[in-house]
């Protein structure tokens, strides 16, 4: 294996945040495209309450919503104590890793520990699994709901641990680095809980249809919260993109923990990913559980994804040959995305930082390269998708960072990720307010002079427009602190997103 110090030696001392919060601005799971789930509530979506969004402009004040009964408790304030920017940062960098995990942390499933940071938080979700005898409780919810759809949280998850694992000092710098290592041991607590023997992986925990029916708060949910297995036998789909996926979260967190000191912990983290990528590997197939919300395209993406992970994580060969076998076959060498559901633009820089390869080489550049010459929006956002195209822009930014350092497209990837993630923090809106030292408007909630003020979460729809009594209503930190990678281009069919 390559060593993580020789490719921070080989980075510029002014972007050493800027990919440490590339990887922290990932939306927690990305809505499915169009092609995935036409419609994302479908015909039923005409049932949904009709208050109408107040109109907002960037610059300008939100208009107050009508209101059909007193005005609700006022929220709680939350805060993320100022940092300091590095010298050369346009953006402060540290300080938006910080309000990024908040997203993470206002996600939580479960009994919510003593050091919570979100005070209108509760515990929820409390009997999760008890319909199989399992306690299943944790995790984090899934974008605006409430179900746990393991597959892109696992996903989150590992990349996640990859920003940490790449950029250790600079989360350590930021003053982020127990904040996240907080978090991926909160999930990955809860994926070691879904694996409960060898032939089982609880997949999913909650129905995705009853959750969109749904328009209270994840405390006060009283729904059934059926668990959905896959694996081996039974009758169950095998499920080896979502079990593989669990796998490379656990074997990529494990390496933050032996570095952090705690040995045995990680221990058990590499354990149990051995145990699912031999059940993922060994009963290869697709599921369907998670449909028409998360649609897996493949599952061997996954698997390579997870044997170069557990590779890094120790060092066992036959684990790099696995994941060289599956490139060979044809699993990894191009994508259209680095998402939930395509990890071959990951791939191809793990196994050329472990192996040297040109191939892999290669390809990463072909992903890289295509990158920076996608069209744009008129302001400068690369542009993949209606479905979260923030998201998908500073995804590939995250991949254009790390293999710069490691030697691909170096000089113009790196102005190409700078310049994206940039667009995102502020330069879409006129960059740094000189009177105040903040962006005049960015697209991460609670950072700069304005930001979004209309979100795409029950919740908040609920007690913006419903005005139900707010103690301990949310289950989101939409309302100051989420990625800004679900904000489109274009309004939604029933809520306001911000306009680029």
């Amino acid at each position: 294996m390559s060593s993580r110090s020789s490719s921070q030696s080989r980075r510029p001392t002014g972007t050493r945040t800027l990919a440490a919060t590339a990887a922290s601005l990932l939306f927690l799971s990305s809505f499915p495209a169009p092609t995935q789930a036409q419609g994302w509530w479908g015909e039923e979506a005409e049932s949904m309450p009709t208050t109408q969004a107040p109109t907002y402009r960037p610059g300008e004040p939100t208009p107050a919503p009508t209101r059909r009964t007193a005005a609700p408790t006022p929220r709680p304030e939350m805060t993320v104590p100022m940092k300091k920017p590095l010298a050369g940062e346009k953006y402060n960098y540290g300080q938006v890793m910080g309000l990024s995990l908040m997203f993470y942390e206002a996600q939580r499933s479960g009994a919510l520990p003593k050091n919570n940071r979100i005070p209108w938080r509760g515990d929820s979700a409390m009997e999760d699994g008890k319909d199989v005898g399992l306690d299943l409780t944790g995790g984090w919810y899934d974008a605006g709901d409430h179900v746990k759809f393991n597959f892109p949280m696992a996903w989150s998850a590992t990349t996640l641990a990859w920003g940490v694992h790449e950029y250790w000092d600079a989360w350590k710098q930021a003053g982020e680095l127990e904040h996240a290592l907080d978090q991926l041991k909160w999930v990955a607590d809860y994926l070691v809980k879904c694996h409960p023997d060898k032939d089982t992986f609880y997949v999913q925990v909650g129905d995705g249809n009853g959750d969109h029916n749904y328009w209270g708060t994840a405390e006060t949910m009283t729904m059934s919260r059926p668990a959905y297995a896959v694996g081996r036998g039974g009758g169950r789909q095998a499920g080896s993109a979502a079990i593989g996926e669990a796998a490379a979260a656990l074997a990529a967190t494990s390496l933050l923990f032996k570095q952090h000191g705690d040995t045995t912990y990680a221990a058990h983290l590499v354990a149990t990913a051995k145990s699912l990528f031999e059940l993922a590997n060994t009963n290869q197939g697709g599921f369907s559980v998670s449909e028409p919300f998360y649609v897996s395209s493949s599952f061997t993406d996954e698997l390579a994804w997870a044997a170069s992970w557990l590779y890094e994580a120790t060092g066992i060969k036959d684990y790099l040959d696995t994941a060289e076998g599956l490139y060979n076959g044809g699993c990894c060498g191009s994508a259209w995305s680095y998402s939930w559901d395509a990890k071959s633009p990951g791939v191809q820089i793990l196994l050329y930082k472990q192996t040297h390869k040109p191939q892999y080489k290669t390809d990463s550049s072909n992903f890289v390269g295509g990158a920076i010459s996608k069209g744009t929006t008129p302001k400068g956002l690369a542009y993949w998708d209606k479905w979260g195209s923030n998201r998908y822009a500073a995804n590939a930014a995250f991949i254009a960072l790390v293999a710069a350092d490691y030697g691909i497209h170096t000089d113009d990837g790196r102005a190409w990720a700078t310049k994206q993630i940039n667009y995102m923090l502020g330069d879409a809106h006129g960059g740094i307010n000189k009177d105040t030292g903040l962006p005049f408007y960015s697209f991460v909630c609670g950072y700069g002079d304005d930001f979004p003020k209309v979100r795409f979460f029950v919740v908040e729809f609920v007690t913006s427009s419903l005005f139900i009594p707010e103690s301990n209503h949310s289950t989101y930190s939409s309302f100051y602190f989420p990625p800004p990678f679900f904000l489109g281009p274009t309004p939604s069919r029933r809520f306001l997103l911000v306009r680029h």
